[in-house]
């Protein structure tokens, strides 16, 4: 992801190589599924990555430095899944109020072996 790379370059954002291409299935999931179940208005791969994957990580200068994230309102996953896959140690609770976004999300734990990830289909 040449492009992703470069907008955290530019931010001083680091990424470990390993955590690449559980973020380029995350952007691939979300395509294949926003067209069945409007997780999000952002449909181009560009500006998913920009919008809704770079956004999230300008947050690891503090979820390095965290050991617990609350993701209240979290849509289909912005910031809490980028997070987690790049801070694998950092314990995540994502909560929404669209069961379909839960559902998105969680398929995404699974299907990336995410431990101490917990999506929640609920109102605050």
């Amino acid at each position: 992801m040449v492009f992703m790379s470069e907008l955290l370059s530019k931010l001083d954002l680091r990424v470990e190589s390993e955590a690449v291409p559980l973020l380029e299935n995350l952007v691939d999931e979300l395509l294949r599924w926003n067209p069945r179940r409007n997780l999000t208005a952002i449909t181009e791969r560009d500006e998913i990555i920009e919008k809704h994957l770079v956004d999230s990580l300008t947050l690891l200068p503090f979820a390095h430095r965290a050991s617990h994230l609350l993701d209240i309102g979290s849509g289909a996953g912005f910031p809490s899944l980028p997070l987690k896959i790049v801070c694998p140690e950092l314990k995540v609770v994502s909560v929404d109020a669209v069961g379909k976004k839960i559902d998105f999300q969680r398929h995404i734990a699974r299907s990336h072996g995410l431990k101490g990830f917990k999506a929640l289909h609920a109102r605050v």
